[in-house]
């Protein structure tokens, strides 16, 4: 295996660990900001909106192009693996989009939500439901990324 390949490899486990171990953070924290006192929740959904979907998970992207390398680089070559590296990048591909698209959104409703309700005296109905629709937003496109994820 050549020093190449090894990087490669290297940058995949490494994006694919960063990226992708912050989105399944997404499934334990929908659940648990719920019961969280607004205060403590709001300070809690900003940073991991801040660290999570602005900075961690955006090693998901790399996952792709550093898969890609690997192929590239590998001795058998693209060839030597048959249709599955396409198939994997398919699933990459929905991964980054669900992610986009639900997750990441989910995670900002989330963190202004929280900050909203920790600013009143009262929850109301409305924001209290908002909250819960939000948070099981983010819990199912963390589970849906995780699942293409691990079928990838």
């Amino acid at each position: 295996m050549t020093l190449l390949c090894s990087l490669s490899w290297f940058v995949l486990a490494v994006s694919a660990v960063c990226g992708y171990g912050a989105v399944l953070s997404g499934v334990s924290l929908g659940a648990s900001l719920v019961r969280l006192d607004p205060v403590e929740a709001a300070a809690v959904a900003r940073v991991t909106y801040r660290m999570g979907a602005r900075g961690t998970e955006s090693a998901c992207f790399l996952v792709g192009p550093a898969a890609v390398a690997v192929l590239v680089t590998a001795p058998a070559g693209p060839a030597g693996y048959g249709p599955w590296p396409w198939v994997a990048m398919a699933l990459w591909a929905v991964t980054l989009v669900v992610r986009t698209a639900v997750v990441q959104p989910a995670r900002r409703t989330l963190a202004v939500v929280l900050a909203e309700l920790a600013g009143a005296p009262l929850a109301s109905e409305t924001r209290t439901a908002q909250l819960r629709a939000t948070a099981g937003r983010l819990r199912t496109g963390s589970l849906v990324v995780a699942g293409l994820f691990l079928v990838a």
